[in-house]
C-alpha cells in the first residue's frame, strides 16, 4: 500500500517513466512538425474541404501514416509510463486502457491509408475510416476516467473540471465534424483534431507532474 499524502510523480530512483513521457513528447513534436510541413508545402491540398488523412494521397504522401503511427507510438510509450506512476485504481486502469484502445486504433489508421473522401469506398479506406473514428472515441473516454478519478480526490477538482471540459469538448466536436457538410469537412475536422491533442498533451504529461494524493492505493499495476 502507498502512503498518505502521496505525491504521483517519477521518483528518483526510477527514471524509466520519466523517458518514456519525454519520448512520448517527443513523439507529438515530431507530429506536429510534420503537420506543419505538410500545411506549407501541400497546397494542392484544400483544408476547408480535404480531411487531414488525405495528405496521404500525393506528394510526400507517406509522411501522414509515419505521423499517425508515430502518434501511436506516443501513446504506447505513455500507457506504460502511467502504469508506473499512477495507483491502479479502477478509475485510472480504465482511463489507461481507453488511451491504450485509442494507440492500437491510431496505430491502425496510419497502416491503412485512405482515399479522397469523394471517392470509392477501397477495403484500406474502410479500415482507416473504423478505425479513426474508435480512436476519436477511445481517447475521450480517457479524459472521462481520469476526471472521475480527480473528483474523488481532495484538492483535485480543477483537474476533474479540465478532463470533464476536454470529453466533453472533444465528443461535440466530434459530432460537430460527422454532421458537418462535405465542404466543410476538412475546417471541422481540423478544430476537433487541435483540441484533441492539446488536451492529449495534458494527459501524457501526467507522469511528469506532481499531484498529491491523500488517500492509499494499491500501486501494482
Amino acid at each position: 500500500m502507498l502512503s498518505n499524502n502521496l505525491i504521483i510523480n517519477i521518483m528518483k530512483s526510477n527514471k524509466k517513466p520519466v523517458i518514456l513521457s519525454y519520448l512520448s513528447l517527443i513523439c507529438v513534436v515530431i507530429l506536429f512538425m510534420i503537420i506543419i510541413l505538410f500545411h506549407l508545402f501541400r497546397s494542392d491540398h484544400d483544408p476547408l474541404l480535404q480531411t487531414m488523412s488525405e495528405y496521404t494521397i500525393g506528394p510526400f504522401g507517406i509522411f501522414l501514416p509515419i505521423t499517425l503511427i508515430t502518434l501511436g507510438s506516443s501513446s504506447f510509450l505513455s500507457y506504460f509510463a502511467m502504469r508506473e506512476t499512477l495507483p491502479m485504481t479502477r478509475l485510472i486502469k480504465n482511463g489507461i486502457r481507453a488511451l491504450l484502445l485509442w494507440a492500437i486504433f491510431i496505430t491502425i489508421a496510419g497502416i491503412f491509408p485512405t482515399d479522397y473522401i469523394t471517392g470509392s469506398y477501397s477495403f484500406s479506406r474502410i479500415m482507416h475510416g473504423i478505425s479513426s473514428y474508435f480512436a476519436f472515441l477511445s481517447l475521450p473516454f480517457s479524459y472521462f476516467y481520469f476526471s472521475l478519478f480527480y473528483q474523488k480526490e481532495d484538492g483535485l477538482k480543477f483537474n476533474f473540471y479540465r478532463f470533464q471540459t476536454y470529453f466533453y469538448l472533444c465528443l461535440s466536436c466530434f459530432i460537430i465534424y460527422l454532421v458537418s457538410p462535405l465542404g466543410y469537412k476538412g475546417l471541422t475536422q481540423r478544430i476537433f483534431l487541435a483540441i484533441m491533442i492539446i488536451s492529449y498533451i495534458d494527459l501524457i504529461t501526467t507522469p511528469l507532474r506532481k499531484i498529491r494524493i491523500k488517500k492509499k492505493y494499491n500501486h501494482k499495476p
